[in-house]
């Protein structure tokens, strides 16, 4: 709360604000407080009202300085110093000397912390658009613009390495490299001993500007900036060859502009584009525009340029043929010799100078002077400027005031600017003429002065001209034909031209007369010149005074103000005349020049260290001790609690099969190791004085053995010795030496050389070392400080001299225990793949990777950092923050997948990329399904396309990747879990099996479902979960808690089959039942209920199998209790608009789908009840709607359910005004977003239609592949082990010793006594329940760490709950922003004001004491987080396992030494882990939740295995495939299909039948099933261990388990159907002939019956269809819609022709039946003005009847041409309604017709007649007797023609549902009835 109160102090604001804490004074922007401050933070802040200064009247002297901008934090210490709060114990520096470069930066504010004696600094760079200006002697002034700021970085300075470090993110990298380059000068700067050219340079061109995460547009734009430092040259003219135009940066120093930024720029966009494949569309970057010319001119400036580089690393350009360097002439010596002597002329005692002897006359010939332009010598930059000095006119007058205003001596800027002046050509006795006016004290006097003009033109005169003056005043004259003379009358005698020669002559005596009169008028003041001039009236002049101002004023005030400047000039020249002849005694210049000696040999553009170092032993390296060693440190035993004595006693007594004591009997182990295991802790605390003085002994140290290194290596030659006078030798600097160390580069180098340089890397490792410590010292980290004393450094340096450097890079040192894991990890003996554990918060990620890719990445290996997909951001920042610098090694990403679009161009050029990748020592950062999905595509795209798909080159990729690559897996039981599978799709898609009565049935249970459950039974509460439905109409959100509720499940249906809810004929209700809910029924019941449903129609049955899906195969159960919506599954619109697998809580899987078809159906359902339809979604239900065939009936039941509700205009279908969508929005849509009816009328009409498909075959991997064994190992490590039960067999668990108890310490850590409280909250609980619960507990032990690791954050998005939860806190100072991941995977922090930025670029990095911590689920796996001691909330969900729960738990790495937990669980989960503990709710501690995740962990486990098995399978049958294409030369795609391809595709009757043990083996991979190998028979050995789950009955489990894939998660990518071309239209001669004679050719190849039209399409035709459809005939150009030459037979399915246009005789054939034949429009078209003249045919339009509303057209008299009203036979229309596809029937009589030829007897049958052989469950009647006795005769099918009917006319509907319709009901045994026949009519 901000009020205004009344205060008297002028130091503090006159604005108060409440806070917690108390009141606040907010200090005005007018006081001197403020604007001190605001100066001190003004080159962060240029807004001098942009701070906001609070302080606290409790308090004397303290307040907090808020930048709103950054979101920085300043503070008065107890020194009176501003302290940043963001980076804590640091204060503002004025004096900037500290950072040693960046000079010329305006934007820049510098931090120091003191400890003692030693000083560390930080600088703050704002973040946005930087310009450079030239500033006080030439040196670059960079600046940001205001309006681009958008945030900070902050940078330590490093002085061991000499650097500047941030964050190394992309941006502050790039940032960085843009200083240096702008604030670049001639001299090094101190910090880094070379110029900021050579930092930019070196530091462009090494690995991380090669490593970026993604391409964005600042980094685009910065790229661009950077070349155009570069100067721009061409060919003038550009034709030619001849001369050479350079345009420069404005305002850089030549020296800056090096040639090398462009062209590194070129090679990193180069690189880029390299893998364009793989980059987005707002990712693509184009090449730098080509300029002509500018590579040869560039690559000859390089070879005169005799500038060395600063660092030994440097790319030459190489030097251009023919070129010729040329001497400078000798008039340069003159030049200079002219500024020599100028510069003499300032020395203090010279009183002589040769002046000007007639200066006077030289002015006089000057044209234009300029005035005094007020310039003062600070602005040399200003002379500068001038390209060339034309005249010293132009300067003259400043120079003349300048130097008389000057003292003497002159200030070193005016002896500058004169000898410029001088060097520029102006004349010596000019410039001498100054430094006299500067020497003799006369000139100050103020009758010297220089008079005040702007500028004077001499040639104008300066006296008075009577001439000039009367030719302007004649120009005042009026014209003769004005004057009085002009009409002067004729004399006599007088001829006309004498009369007009004697007035011209008399007005031109009087002009004259006149012009001289005012002429002397006007002399009469002159030289005075009044304010005024006014003449006489003159009668021929018209010299008014507003004339005279503009025409005669004007020249007399030039020659005054000539007069009057040569005045002063003359005054200036007698005082100077005392000077007259006088020679000042002047130096005498000598240019220097070499003494001749013996002919050099030529300097190398780029000097080799190699060849200096061989040339040049190294110092004797100093053999010291460790001084860091000498820190007491002691080891204590740890004591094992009995609580995990106690767990394991409870889980021995609840093992159940063979794998539960193999489980307990490793963890017992570890708790066996845990009593060796010690405790680190010091015993003896080094004081602070002792760590500064090591500070200061490691400092000397180093420098000593630099500076011994620099004598060492300087050359001793004459060459040399030029340049070291020069100063251009490369600067040898820490950072230069340490690059020598790089890969590529050391082995260039004497081994005594890299001995000696490793020995200085050591000493900078343990000068950081020793600066830690300090750190943890004055913080008080003890624990810390312990284990810096503790680490030896006990590895070779020589051999692992990349540790060395990834060390330094990142700042730490390596520990024992990380050391031996490393070394383990690199060790090849055994060549048997592995996995190690390592405790979490150990290093794995941040240590032990960067140090392990390091080394294996040696080159004659590629090595890849395979990590997951959620901690890849993270790992690609560790990465470049430790290998990308020092080491000098690129990272790279390539995320293969199905889009990626490759040739067999680009295919190549990909191995090449990976081959020069492996040379240069490159890492491959991956995720798991980038690799297993470039294992599939080089077999896709060979199968795929023959020509240029780039498949043959990708296999050969892989092939060369299985020789050449080296893995490290990073979190191993994540990459190798079972979920991790790719599928590829191969074939042409179609639609399911049984669509879509797939999806119908599944909607149907679900709304029986939700009915059945508004009136639970008894016990529900502790069965289902069940909240109201989101919205009105909708669905309610169902889970089950436990297994009774499948028992409930199957009794709902039992009711529901009993009901009849299906429409089942009579007879099957008891057979159904158990098929349904029975998942092994009795063979008798299967018999006969197969034996009813006919193998012909098979409609019931799919009812029947799809119901047994979701009840007897637990498909249902499956879904509402193991899959949580937004947790397990969800939408992502902008892939699919099917449900798919969602990694995490708002965490969707990028390209997985669900594995099992019914699963994908049932979970998308779900999903859009529970999230409901957008506006757009609504708006297109609606305009399908209108396009339906029953939009009146369907929309009743659409707002049945709230009829009261809805507005009266929205009751009707008619009262939809589609244009007024405001109105429809706010007043209809609310009813009809969640209302199940509209949903599942968009899903089928809109989403199961297009997406619901599958395909005949797929390409599988899995992790297997991951884990396959190749040329070289593959290691990884995890924190966690319980997956090795489940490992693939090519890779095994590595259990060291050192590290078997890591799995009893967590578990040790979460039972201790601070850790063991449960808090509850009851189920469906929402976010603000959760908040409330947590702001609950007392804030000393309030949690500020969030840990969803149950996923219970469902109805917000993380940034949403963040910004929920900070709110909070409003008015809290000590928390400040909130710390969460978004959806791209990165950590960012939202500030109180709602600002977000990354957290690593923000200013809480360091300060998370001040922040909110919320990790979804995704990312309690793999993050690290370096928090200060806190509490954290870990909450619980179903289905964890221990490994996810402790994984989650170890975010808080500081467990048992300030760190610690509580849990927090719905009451679902509560009662589960009550259950399986038995122990009351209410006492269930961590004790109680570890025993039930490790009894979860069993059960997954168990769940998991059939998967695995199935998986290893698969891959054995691919490595054998491999193994046999390694040794092809050629390849079909036949045979690749047949090797490498699975059966995907699977009907019903096969998905879901009951199977038989004898069969399971069928399941196994082809080539599997009567062969082993020792894949597969690990795999039978490793089964053994699980009792309930033999090798012999493994198959049909996994049938049930996997072919069902209930938990089965794959990466599935899609092949789509390819586009058709239309084919040409033919209008043959036979159809003209027959419309113009009407008689018909039935023989005619132009015609075809109905079976022919429909070839090429997937339909079975059954028999009896020639005779139901005689009268059909078609065109060929009817049949004929699309080209399809390499499509398979089934392609026409998508392409069927409406029947539209039809055409009949008009007299009756004298044979054969009557033809009804079917045109297409073009040839309709065509032949209309045939049929305008005919009389012997008609053309009919013609449209399927498909809305019960519309008129039906079946008799074609409707409109026809000619005209008639005869209809045509009710047989004819019979068969029309049938092949069109019309829904609905006109009347009773077509209805019995129809059941008459479709053989369907639907009214009640006799007892006799019901029996399957005779009739079938679809009322189909087979028996030829009982036909007749039903009267069924005439034409008629023989066989079933519902499924021909069924698929048909969801091919004319393109998929959609039909059911509700006459034909829908007829097809699905559904009886009319008469009122069906009558018009809708809603009202």
């Amino acid at each position: 709360m901000i009020h205004l109160v009344t205060s008297g102090d002028t130091l503090r604001g006159t604005m108060q604000k409440s806070t917690p804490s108390g009141l606040l004074h907010l200090v005005s922007p007018r006081s001197i407080l403020y604007k001190n401050i605001h100066q001190a933070l003004c080159p962060l802040e240029p807004n001098p009202i942009g701070l906001m200064i609070a302080s606290e009247p409790s308090k004397d002297q303290w307040f907090n300085v808020h930048l709103p901008r950054y979101d920085l934090h300043f503070t008065l210490n107890d020194h009176n110093e501003l302290e940043c709060q963001n980076a804590p114990g640091y204060i503002i520096n004025n004096d900037r000397q500290g950072v040693g470069c960046l000079f010329g930066l305006q934007n820049i504010l510098c931090l120091r912390q003191s400890i003692g004696s030693h000083r560390n600094y930080k600088v703050i760079i704002p973040q946005g658009e930087y310009e450079t200006q030239v500033g006080q002697y030439g040196h670059p002034l960079v600046s940001i613009k205001s309006a681009s700021l958008k945030g900070c970085f902050i940078y330590d300075v490093d002085t061991h390495v000499g650097r500047l470090v941030g964050t190394r993110s992309t941006e502050s990298d790039i940032l960085l490299v843009k200083l240096h380059a702008y604030t670049s000068s001639s001299l090094p700067d101190p910090l880094t001993r070379r110029t900021g050219t050579s930092e930019a340079l070196s530091r462009l061109q090494s690995a991380s500007s090669y490593t970026f995460p993604s391409i964005t547009d600042d980094w685009k734009s910065s790229l661009e900036d950077l070349a155009k430092i570069t100067p721009l040259r061409t060919f003038y003219p550009a034709h030619l060859r001849v001369m050479e135009s350079v345009t420069w940066h404005p305002s850089l120093p030549a020296s800056s502009q090096s040639i090398n930024f462009r062209y590194i720029v070129e090679d990193i966009i180069a690189y880029a584009r390299n893998t364009l494949v793989f980059h987005q569309k707002h990712e693509l970057v184009e090449a730098l525009p080509f300029i002509k010319g500018m590579d040869f001119l560039s690559l000859r400036a390089n070879q005169r340029d005799w500038t060395y580089q600063s660092n030994f690393a440097s790319t030459s350009l190489g030097d251009p043929k023919g070129v010729t360097y040329i001497r400078p002439p000798k008039q340069s010596w003159d030049r200079e010799a002219v500024a020599f002597r100028i510069t003499s002329l300032s020395r203090p005692e010279t009183y002589q100078f040769p002046v000007t002897e007639d200066f006077l006359s030289q002015v006089i010939q000057w044209n234009r002077v300029e005035g005094d332009r007020d310039w003062t010598w600070d602005k040399i930059h200003e002379w500068i400027k001038v390209p060339a000095i034309t005249s010293i006119s132009e300067v003259w007058c400043s120079l003349y005031e300048l130097c008389r205003k000057t003292p003497w001596p002159p200030t070193f800027e005016a002896t500058a600017t004169l000898a410029l002046l001088g060097y520029c050509g102006v004349d010596f006795r000019l410039i001498s003429t100054l430094f006299a006016v500067m020497r003799d004290p006369r000139f100050r006097q103020g009758d010297l002065a220089c008079t005040r003009f702007k500028s004077l033109s001499l040639r104008d005169g300066r006296e008075w001209d009577q001439q000039v003056i009367s030719q302007i005043i004649q120009r005042s004259a009026q014209s003769f034909g004005q004057s009085e003379e002009s009409r002067l009358p004729k004399r006599p005698q007088e001829t006309n031209r004498m009369h007009k020669q004697r007035i011209r002559n008399l007005y031109n005596l009087e002009l004259d007369k006149q012009v001289k009169e005012a002429t002397q008028e006007a002399r009469q003041n002159w030289p005075q010149l009044p304010a005024r001039i006014i003449l006489s009236n003159r009668r021929l002049l018209d010299a008014t005074p507003y004339w005279i101002e503009h025409n005669l004023y004007p020249k007399l005030e030039t020659w005054l103000r000539n007069r009057t400047f040569l005045l002063h000039v003359d005054s200036v020249q007698r005082v100077l005349s005392s000077f007259h002849g006088i020679s000042a005694s002047t130096s005498l210049y000598e240019p220097y020049i070499p003494t001749p000696i013996q002919q050099l040999d030529p300097l190398p553009k780029l000097l080799d260290p190699s060849a200096l170092m061989r040339e040049h032993p190294p110092p004797e390296v100093p053999t010291t001790h460790n001084i860091l060693s000498s820190f007491g440190y002691q080891l204590t035993q740890y004591s094992i609690p009995q609580t995990l004595r106690d767990m394991l006693s409870r889980l021995k007594g609840s093992r159940s099969c063979a794998f539960h004591d193999q489980y307990n009997q490793n963890l017992e182990k570890s708790i066996l190791s845990l009593s060796n295991v010690p405790e680190l802790s010091m015993n003896k605390v080094p004081a602070l004085d002792e760590l500064i003085t090591n500070a200061n002994l490691l400092s000397k140290r180093k420098w000593d053995m630099l500076d011994q290194m620099i004598v060492a290596l300087e050359p001793s030659d004459a060459s040399f010795d030029i340049l070291r006078y020069t100063r251009s030798l490369p600067a040898i600097t820490p950072y230069t030496l340490l690059q020598l160390l790089s890969f590529g580069v050391r082995d260039l180098l004497p081994p005594p050389w890299i001995n000696c340089i490793t020995s200085f890397a050591a000493m900078i490792l343990d000068a950081q070392r020793n600066e830690r410590m300090l750190k943890h010292m004055c913080a008080g980290k003890l624990q810390q400080l312990a284990a810096e004393a503790s680490i030896q450094s006990n590895w070779s340096h020589l051999q692992n001299t990349d540790w060395l450097l990834v060390q330094i890079d990142g700042n730490f040192s390596i520990r024992s225990n990380q050391m031996e894991v490393a070394l383990d990890m690199m060790a090849s003996e055994g060549a048997e793949n592995k996995l190690l554990q390592l405790n979490m918060g150990e290093g794995k990620s941040s240590v032990i990777v960067p140090v392990v890719a390091a080394s294996v990445a040696n080159g004659d290996t590629l090595c890849r950092v395979i990590v997951p997909r959620a901690q890849t951001g993270q790992q690609l920042h560790r990465l470049r923050l430790t290998v990308t610098d020092l080491c000098n090694r690129r990272i790279i990403k390539l995320p293969f997948s199905r889009n990626t679009s490759l040739d067999d161009k680009t295919a190549v050029s990909l191995l090449q990329f990976l081959e020069a990748s492996r040379s240069k020592g490159a890492i491959w950062l991956a995720e798991p399904e980038q690799l297993l999905s470039l294992k599939l595509l080089g077999l896709d795209k060979a199968m795929r396309y023959r020509r240029n798909g780039g498949g043959d080159a990708l296999i050969k990729a892989q092939l060369w990747l299985n020789e050449n690559t080296r893995d490290i897996l990073d979190e191993s039981d994540d990459v190798l879990h079972t979920r991790q599978q790719v599928i590829y799709t191969v074939g042409k898609q179609k639609d399911l099996d049984a669509s879509p009565r797939r999806w119908e049935v599944v909607q149907r249970m679900l709304g029986l479902l939700a009915g059945y459950l508004s009136q639970p039974p008894a016990h529900f509460e502790d069965l289902f979960y069940k909240a109201d439905p989101p919205g009105i109409s909708g669905f309610p959100l169902i889970r089950i808690f436990s297994e009774e509720g499948r028992e409930l499940l199957k009794t709902f249906i039992h009711q529901s089959l009993q009901r009849n809810d299906w429409a089942l004929p009579p007879g099957l209700s008891s057979l159904a039942q158990e098929f349904v809910t029975s998942r092994l029924p009795s063979a008798d019941t299967v018999l006969k209920l197969y034996a009813y449903c006919s193998g012909e129609d098979e409609y019931v049955l799919q009812t029947l199998l799809i119901l047994r899906g979701m009840i007897g195969c637990d498909i249902l159960v499956h879904s509402l209790k193991d899959k949580r919506w937004r947790v397990n599954y969800g939408l992502d619109l902008s892939r699919t608009y099917l449900a798919i697998p969602f990694r995490a809580k708002d965490f969707p899987s990028p390209r997985s789908e669900f594995g099992h078809p019914d699963v994908t159906i049932l979970l998308t359902c779900l999903s859009y009840y529970y999230q409901g339809l957008d506006d757009n979604m609504v708006q297109h239900c609606i305009k399908q709607l209108l396009k339906s065939s029953t939009p009146d009936l369907t929309y009743t039941s659409w707002i049945q359910s709230c009829w009261e509700d809805v507005p009266l205009n929205f009751r009707t279908i008619r009262g939809i005004n589609m244009e007024d969508e405001e109105a429809i929005r706010t007043q209809l849509y609310c009813y009809l977003r969640y209302n199940k009816e509209v949903i599942d009328f968009y899903l089928n009409s809109t989403v199961f239609p297009k997406e619901a498909k599958e395909f005949p075959a797929k390409l599988c991997t899995s992790g297997w592949d991951i884990a396959c064994k190749k040329a070289h190992i593959t290691t990884g490590f995890s924190g966690t082990n319980d997956d090795r039960f489940l490992l693939p067999s090519t890779i095994y668990q590595h259990d060291r010793d050192a590290q078997l108890h890591t799995n009893a310490k967590v578990l040790s850590y979460l039972l201790l006594e601070e850790n063991r409280i449960v808090y509850s909250l009851p189920s469906g609980a929402k976010s603000h329940d959760f908040l409330e619960r947590v702001m609950e507990i007392p804030l000393p032990t309030r949690p500020k760490v969030i840990l969803d690791v149950g996923a219970q954050i469902l109805d917000k998005s993380n940034l949403q709950f963040a910004k929920d939860w900070l709110s909070l806190y409003e008015g809290h100072s000590s928390i400040k922003a909130a710390i969460y991941f978004d959806e791209g995977d990165t950590l960012m922090a939202v500030s109180t004001d709602g600002t977000t930025q990354t957290l690593m670029d923000s200013p809480y990095s360091e300060r998370l004491d001040q922040c909110l911590v919320y990790l979804d689920d995704a990312h309690t796996r793999g993050t690290d987080l370096r928090l200060p001691d806190m509490r954290a909330v870990v909450t619980l969900g179903p289905k964890m396992t221990k490994d996810k729960l402790v994984q989650g738990c170890m975010r808080m790495r500081k467990l048992g030494d300030g760190h610690t937990l509580v849990f927090m669980a719905t009451d679902e989960v509560l009662d589960s882990i009550a259950n399986i503990s038995n122990v009351p709710k209410e006492q269930v501690t961590s004790f109680e939740v570890l025993i039930w995740a490790i009894k979860e962990t069993w059960t997954q486990l168990q769940s998991n295995l059939p998967a695995w098995v199935l998986q290893g399978y698969s891959f054995a049958k691919r490595q054998q495939a491999w193994e046999e294409l390694a040794l092809r030369e050629q390849y079909s795609p036949q045979y690749l299909l047949d090797t490498f391809g699975e059966n995907e595709a699977r009907p019903l009757k096969e998905l879901y039948r009951v199977k038989s043990k004898s069969r399971a083996g069928r399941s196994l991979p082809s080539g599997l099933r009567s062969s082993d190998n020792d894949i597969t028979s690990s795999i039978k050995e490793r089964c053994k261990n699980f009792e309930t789950f033999s090798i012999h009955e493994a198959s049909v489990h996994e049938e049930m388990e996997v072919e069902l894939v209930h938990e089965k998660e794959v990466e599935r990518e899609v092949e789509r159907l390819p586009s058709a071309q239309p084919d040409k239209h033919v209008l043959r001669r036979d159809v003209v002939e027959f419309v113009q004679s009407g008689q018909f050719p039935p023989n005619s190849s132009a015609f075809r019956n109905a079976r022919v039209a429909l070839t090429c399409t997937s339909l079975n035709l059954p028999s009896g269809f020639d005779e139901v459809f005689r009268n059909l005939y078609f065109t060929e150009d009817f049949c004929r819609t699309v080209t399809l030459p390499l499509l398979k037979s089934t392609a026409m399915d998508n392409f069927l022709r409406p029947v539209e246009w039809l055409v009949t005789p008009s007299v009756l054939p004298s044979s054969g039946p009557l033809p009804l034949v079917a045109l297409s429009p073009f040839e309709a078209n065509e032949l209309l003005p045939l049929f305008r003249r005919t009389t012997v045919t008609r053309l009919h339009i013609f449209h399927a009847r498909s809305n019960l509303s519309s008129r039906s057209l079946e008799s074609l008299c409707s409109f026809s041409l000619p005209n008639s009203s005869t209809p045509i036979p009710r047989s004819i229309s019979l068969q029309l309604n049938l092949f069109s596809g019309a829904l609905y029937i006109q009347d009773e009589q077509s209805y019995r017709d129809i059941c008459k030829t479709l053989r369907l007897h639907l009214d009640e049958l006799p007892d006799h007649l019901a029996k399957p052989e005779i009739i079938t469950s679809t009322c189909f009647v087979k028996d030829s007797k009982a036909r007749i006795e039903l009267g069924m005769t005439g034409p008629g099918f023989d066989d079933s023609p519902l499924p021909f009917l069924r698929q048909f006319i969801t091919l004319r509907r393109y998929g959609k549902g039909f059911g509700p319709a006459h034909m829908g009901k007829i097809l699905h045994g559904i009886k009319l009835e008469p009122s069906d026949f009558g018009r809708s009519d809603p009202e």
